[in-house]
This record gives structure tokens, sequence and C-alpha cells, in this order.
């Protein structure tokens, strides 16, 4: 964030850099906390992330916003900034500019025993699980501490199998197309079908494994213990599946350093 310009700030960041500027330099509470009159538009906060009103850093007469730089405005997480405010108040006395810098790297140390962070998760070129899943054309997988998130989904498996799927579901639509051939059956079957659940009533899944080194793998190093699954979630489009993937991680990044 040192090094990051920040042009709109929302009312939570704002007044929160300038509380904690004033208490490193002066070791006080601010005076005033912003500009009696300030001109707001629909935005995204610099800082945090979110979309809310936001305004200029001047009317938070130019914070130090470093001094934010705990917080990650990638995950758009509008708790941590409470939790740090509500961290400072409960040890709040006559904070020196030193003892505020000291409450900053405890804040940091006290959060980071809390989750494992972003920079630490290991993203995996390769499905992780499900038999099928080398016919499966979507796929995310990352290792967060022990544990592996492995999110699946979009099934087409060969001509046969869709063939009988077919034969079962809509006999009439398969002998006036099984004629076609290649791309030709496979457009049309698509429009007529679309993908095959990979389990009852779901196109895509999530699950979570503890994970082991391994150590013949050398593109992507870790696999499941099969065994050991953990946590599930199913959807039936790849906006859910990949909202639920990454909320999946963040859970268990989360759960992991506990």
């Amino acid at each position: 964030m040192k090094n990051k310009k920040i042009f709109n700030v929302c009312d939570e960041c704002g007044l929160e850099a300038n509380r904690l500027t004033c208490l490193k330099k002066y070791g006080r509470e601010p005076l005033k906390p912003k500009f009696t009159i300030s001109t707001y538009h629909l935005g995204i906060c610099d800082i945090c992330g979110k979309e809310t009103a936001v305004t200029e850093p001047r009317d938070f007469f130019y914070p130090d916003f470093s001094l934010l730089e705990v917080f990650d405005p990638t995950n758009n997480d509008t708790k941590i900034l409470q939790e740090f405010h509500h961290f400072t108040e409960q040890r709040k006395t006559k904070e020196s500019s030193d003892q505020v810098e000291l409450l900053v790297e405890q804040f940091i140390a006290e959060r980071g025993k809390q989750m494992i962070t972003k920079d630490k998760w290991v993203w995996m070129p390769h499905p992780a699980h499900l038999i099928v899943s080398s016919q499966c054309q979507f796929h995310l997988a990352t290792k967060v501490g022990k544990y592996i998130i492995s999110t699946v989904g979009e099934w087409w498996p060969d001509r046969q199998v869709r063939a009988i799927h077919a034969k079962a579901y809509d006999l009439e639509w398969l002998l006036e197309n099984e004629h076609r051939l290649g791309d030709d059956f496979d457009h049309a079957y698509r429009q007529r079908f679309g993908f095959m659940e990979i389990g009852v009533n779901r196109l895509y899944e999530t699950m979570v494994f503890k994970c082991v080194k391994d150590k013949e793998n050398k593109c992507c190093g870790w696999k499941i213990l099969v065994s050991e699954d953990v946590g599930f979630e199913s959807y039936n489009n790849p906006v859910d599946a990949t909202k639920g993937h990454y909320k999946l991680c963040s859970k268990w990044a989360k759960k992991e350093s506990k």
C-alpha cells in the first residue's frame, strides 16, 4: 500500500487512517475526524475495495494510509478494519507514536495466527478429485495449509456415454441427430442437454481434503487423502462454483491456523 495511489476513500477507512495518523504523530485522537463538508460519489474504496460512498483523501487531512497496510484490499473483507479499531480501542490509554506502531505489529501478528494469507495458498493446475475429473472442463485446486480445496464440474464424457444419456432422456432427439459427426454432434448435444451432472442435482462440486506431499509429482506436488474429506458444497453454474471455491479456501485458511 505504501506505493499505491489513493484517490477514493470511504468514511470507514478515512476516519481510521486519520485516527492512526494522529495517534502516531501526536499521541492523541484527532481534534477533527474529517472535513465538515465533503463531496461523495458511489465508487470503489482504494483501501478496502468496498463499493460504497467515497470521497477524496484530503477530506481526512491526507492521513498516512500506510498505517492501514494490515488490511488486504483484495479480499473484500470489510470486517478487518473494524477488528483493528476494536483491537486498538481495547488497548488505548495514552499511546505514544512508538506504542501505536507496536499495536499495529501486534495486530498483524494476532491476525496472522487466525488465518493463512492468500500469498501462502498454492494453486495447482490439475484437478485434485473425482474419478472422471480428466473429462471435466472446469477445475480449481488450491492447497491451503494442510488441506486441498478442489472444485470440478462441466463433465463432458465421450460420445458413447452421452449417447446413452440421450437415449434415456430424449430418444427422439437421438434418432434425429445420431448421424451427426464430431463437433456437429457435440454442438447439437450441448444445445439440447448441456453438461452432464457429476452427482445428483449438481453440475459442479467442491470438496475439501487433508493432503500429503506427492514426491513423484513434480508439477502439483501435493495430493489428497481420499479418506480424509472434511468439507463439501455443490453448485449448478460456474459463477457460484468459483465463488464457493474461494469461500471454502478462506474458511479453511482460518480453520487451519487455529
